[in-house]
């Protein structure tokens, strides 16, 4: 979920004023520095201002000349900005203009060779400033700001059991996006999970009625990779609360109202209310042991995850991306509050349609770093997810996510289908960019049903039978 064009450009014009440190002194401090303004490609000429703007395609050169006033808002807006990175940012608006033409960056004359990696040429800098000034300087009456834009590439998959809740050994999903290097988004998830399960027969029972809430702060950081075109480093910690919450009557009277709708009353569960309501708690025995006996309340601070991520294809707004990541989960949290130490391997892919369209895959691996969970149950060596959803962007800065998430168990056979089966999850989310004037923030929230691999059936199920999230992420 990178910038919008808009976004971007502004943030050039801000790392434009930074200029290297210790510099010479602006002489005039009602202009920005002159450094600033040879970089822009604007200069003084016939007692007015001028900038020039050159075609990708046609390489044909255009001069413009601003009036007073335009240029006077321009100077204005130069020197308000506070500095950012230059570099990404430049190569970032380059690809994308040159995207938008069909033009590929390989040889073209607005990038340089430097090792391995392209970086854009003085020439390539020039015409970033006359695509920023042609598409966004004030033509005719004094226009309000903008209103934030969705970024080209969308808002990605819905967040989905990112927090740390359900089973053991599970590595989450995610999109193909990736920073570019020197960019850096801070991250807060806020999850509501409910679980309430029952199951008893010969093998043991398990017994779970309370709310997990969860937050989840997370960093992630673009970097320079060799011959990769972008890399992104990223950590995350976890801190969960238990207790019986607040999403019961909510599920209550959806599955209530759904039955009555449908005829469907499989879709009730009887575990929430009535003679066959579940102790609050957590409770779990098998071949006449008690593995896990645990109140409806607690706190604790969970698990740490650690990933790399690399784009190895597309960066362009529209067709195919891919990106593959590897994670390392520390099982740092205790019995109850973690889902164990484990490697994960993912590919993420994503399909742009056109602008309003886009879909989703994630398929991934992960393998338990010992043979047991925290209950002291065997695991299997390898576990299996997939993520696939669809996007659909409804305005300038909003979108809507359809998606559907699927895991394969991770333990071995049990007796207990509350472990052993497999499970998934129907989402559907919005995401909504907002841009303050500072930093940009993106806001994703969902709301996920469990299912085991059959949608509106209550079956046994250790995976949270509820769970909505807010991810609040900014630039």
């Amino acid at each position: 979920m990178g910038r919008s064009f808009l976004g971007l450009s502004l943030a050039l014009a801000s790392a434009l004023l930074s200029g290297p440190a210790g510099g010479q002194q602006n002489p005039d401090p009602s202009h920005p520095d002159p450094r600033v303004l040879a970089e822009l490609g604007l200069a003084e000429a016939g007692g007015g201002w001028v900038y020039g703007t050159k075609d990708p395609v046609s390489g044909k050169e255009t001069v413009r000349r601003l009036a007073d006033r335009e240029r006077d808002e321009v100077f204005g807006f130069l020197r308000a900005i506070p500095p950012q990175g230059l570099e990404p940012l430049l190569a970032r608006i380059l690809t994308e203009e040159l995207a938008s033409r069909g033009v590929p960056t390989g040889g073209h004359p607005w990038f340089e060779a430097d090792g391995p990696l392209l970086r854009p040429s003085g020439e390539g800098k020039r015409a970033v400033a006359g695509i920023w000034l042609s598409r966004h300087l004030p033509h005719g009456p004094a226009e309000p700001a903008s209103p934030p834009t969705l970024p080209d590439e969308g808002h990605g998959p819905l967040p989905v059991d990112r927090a740390g809740v359900g089973r053991a050994a599970a590595l989450p999903g995610e999109g193909a996006s990736v920073l570019f290097p020197g960019e850096r988004r801070f991250e807060l998830l806020l999850v509501a999970a409910n679980f309430v399960n029952e199951e008893s027969n010969d093998a043991g029972s398990i017994e779970q009625n309370y709310e997990t809430h969860t937050a989840a702060l997370g960093l992630r950081q673009g970097i320079r990779a060799g011959p990769l075109p972008a890399m992104e480093l990223g950590a995350q910690v976890q801190v969960h609360r238990r207790d019986r919450g607040f999403l019961d009557g909510f599920i209550e009277g959806f599955e209530r109202n759904f039955a009555k709708a449908t005829g469907h009353e499989e879709s009730e569960n009887p575990n929430r209310q009535g003679p066959e309501k579940v102790r609050p708690g957590y409770r779990v025995e098998k071949d006449g042991r008690t593995l896990r006996s645990q109140p409806g309340n607690g706190a604790a601070i969970g698990d740490v995850r650690l990933t790399a991520k690399a784009g190895l294809l597309g960066r362009a707004p529209e067709g195919l991306r891919l990106a593959l990541r590897l994670a390392l989960n520390l099982g740092t949290g205790p019995a109850g509050y973690s889902r164990g130490s484990y490697l994960g391997m993912g590919a993420g892919v994503r399909m742009a349609f056109s602008r309003w369209l886009s879909s989703h895959l994630d398929l991934r691996v992960s393998a338990p770093l010992g043979k047991k969970d925290d209950l002291g149950l065997p695991l299997r060596p390898v576990a299996f997810g997939s993520t696939t959803g669809l996007e659909f962007r409804l305005g300038s800065a909003t979108s809507l996510g359809l998606q559907v998430d699927t895991q394969s168990s991770p333990y071995r056979k049990t007796g207990l289908a509350s472990l052993d089966s497999h499970y998934g999850g129907f989402s559907i989310g919005m995401g909504r960019d907002l841009d303050l004037g500072g930093p940009r923030l993106l806001l994703q929230a969902y709301g996920r049903e469990n299912f085991e691999i059959r949608p509106f059936r209550i079956t046994e199920n250790s995976d949270p039978d509820f769970s909505a999230g807010l991810l609040v992420s900014v630039d």
